[in-house]
């Protein structure tokens, strides 16, 4: 029996400090998450083969423009994350993420290339606070795109799993390789069980929306 404590006292835990979207999920989850703006669309399915791995594919969509030139390409790739880090504390947890993989691109000016996808992620929360931060980098021999968020929430309440838990978010993001600049969100999240859902507008009046959800 004391050999199973840490796991009665991890699984509550787990289900309780829910407030990001983590690149790796429960053993034997699948989490699917889709998330949109007017210039980037990005879908992922993971499944979690082991407590600090996670597996799966990647569909991203960008359309802007560089330099005054349209940009309209699709990256499909298959990606590996691992949970490098966990703390536990009382009231608290932290995570540390790295995730890699390969793809290939399609659209104007590129078809066929190969593409190297990283992601880094490092976060911290409890059920009233979080911060996170996130880096995807998406590279070819044509062009590098860095993705970069800075995420402050903070809950009214503190909810537990069977509880709707709602978040206030201010997103600090920015994406190299597109004529976009720094920009500021802030976001309303809902979590309730198994289900993730996230939406704002940027202060610059560009939407954001997130739906994610683990079987």
């Amino acid at each position: 029996m004391k050999a199973l404590a840490p796991l009665f006292f991890t699984i509550p835990l787990l289900l309780s400090f829910d407030a990001e979207a983590h690149p790796v999920s429960f053993k034997g989850g699948t989490a699917v998450m889709s998330f949109a703006t007017p210039d980037w669309q990005d879908l992922e399915v993971f499944h979690s083969f082991a407590p600090d791995q996670a597996a799966g594919a990647r569909v991203l969509r960008l359309d802007g423009d560089k330099d005054g030139r349209p940009i309209n390409r699709r990256v499909f790739g298959a990606q590996y994350n691992k949970l490098l880090k966990r703390w536990w504390w009382e009231d608290a947890q932290a995570n540390v993420y790295l995730g890699g993989g390969v793809g290939i691109a399609d659209g104007r000016r590129v078809s066929g290339d190969p593409v190297a996808i990283g992601l880094f992620q490092a976060d911290y929360e409890t059920q009233r606070v979080y911060t996170a931060v996130k880096l995807d980098l998406f590279e070819s021999a044509d062009f590098t795109h860095l993705s970069g968020t800075v995420d402050l929430g903070a809950a009214p309440y503190a909810a537990n799993y069977e509880e709707l838990a709602p978040w206030l978010i201010i997103r600090f993001s920015e994406m190299t390789g597109m004529d976009e600049e720094p920009d500021i969100t802030p976001m309303f999240r809902l979590i309730y069980k198994q289900l993730f859902f996230e939406s704002g507008v940027s202060l610059d009046g560009e939407p954001r929306l997130t739906v994610m959800v683990h079987f």
